[in-house]
């Protein structure tokens, strides 16, 4: 019985992190698109292959910088 519980267990953890994983990258691109509005405009006349490259170089640039950034660091309490 205990088993069994503990597979559940993992199991909805499993999914719990699929769902913060898809919610997190939801946010973050509309929190871009927000951010860099002005830059995505001034190359939106660019061919749709540019456009694609710079709009993955710039997602890629701003995902680092937000991930980089500790919201609570709990080592120094």
């Amino acid at each position: 019985m205990l088993t069994n519980l503990y597979i559940e267990l993992a199991d909805r953890y499993s999914d719990m992190q699929v769902k913060y994983s898809f919610t997190f990258d939801d946010r973050l691109i509309s929190q871009f698109n927000i951010d860099k509005e002005f830059e995505l405009k001034e190359k939106e006349h660019l061919p749709f292959e540019e456009y694609s490259v710079f709009y993955d170089k710039l997602f890629f640039e701003y995902k680092n910088e937000k991930l980089g950034n500790v919201t609570y660091n709990f080592r120094d309490d």
